[in-house]
């Protein structure tokens, strides 16, 4: 797996990428979950305008997305493809 993308909404101080591509390859390659963010595949219900955007770019690459969320917050959106 190699992550290509990162859209975040939290400041590189407050959630490194380093942070979170460990969180995203820990999820998907290990099967660990982060006891703060989880990983999900499907698309929160309530994606905003951006995100959809961010999302679409992603798609149009033809990489995969996943979400990063805190509770019901999504902190991020992460494009991969698999190696």
């Amino acid at each position: 797996m190699k992550i290509s993308d990162i859209f975040s909404k939290l400041k590189e101080k407050d959630l490194p990428v380093a942070k979170i591509e460990e969180i995203v390859i820990a999820n998907l390659v290990q099967g660990i979950n982060d006891s703060e963010f989880d990983v999900k595949l499907d698309e929160p219900a309530d994606l905003s305008e951006n995100d959809r955007m961010c999302r679409d770019e992603l798609f149009s690459e033809n990489k995969k997305v996943v979400y990063i969320m805190r509770g019901a917050e999504l902190i991020a959106v992460v494009g991969y493809k698999d190696n």
